[in-house]
């Protein structure tokens, strides 16, 4: 499937290259970089141990680490679909998402934060065990 969204550039730089063939090799010199980027943001790996909360994509980069001791809660929740996937910004806090709406709320001693998951009450359990 990711192949399927990496390449629509493809074609874009072709037909572009109709109508500007020097605009073309530059164009397509992006497909590389841009495929790069998509398949950085693919897998979000959380891992949960008895100091600190990881959060990291699938080069190792970007990533967070949370420190246990400032989790208050972790609930389970069902975002929005316009809160979209990515690290963003929404009204409930930074959010850390890949695919799908399931996420789990944790409420740090300062703000709270959202991490997408595909097994919200599983890593809500996970971060509510001291």
């Amino acid at each position: 499937m990711w192949i399927l969204v990496c390449c629509w550039w493809i074609p874009v730089a072709l037909l572009t290259g109709v109508n500007d063939p020097g605009r073309a090799p530059y164009l397509l010199g992006l497909f590389p970089v841009l495929t790069l980027i998509y398949v950085g943001f693919l897998r979000l790996t959380v891992i949960v141990d008895c100091d600190e909360v990881l959060l990291a994509y699938t080069f190792g980069w970007p990533r967070r680490r949370i420190d246990r001791g400032r989790v208050i809660s972790a609930v389970p929740e069902r975002i929005p679909l316009w809160y979209g996937w990515g690290i963003r910004r929404t009204p409930k806090g930074w959010m850390w998402n890949v695919w799908g709406r399931d996420a789990v709320r944790v409420t740090l001693t300062e703000r709270e934060f959202l991490i997408g998951t595909d097994d919200p009450e599983g890593l809500a359990a996970a971060l509510r065990v001291s």
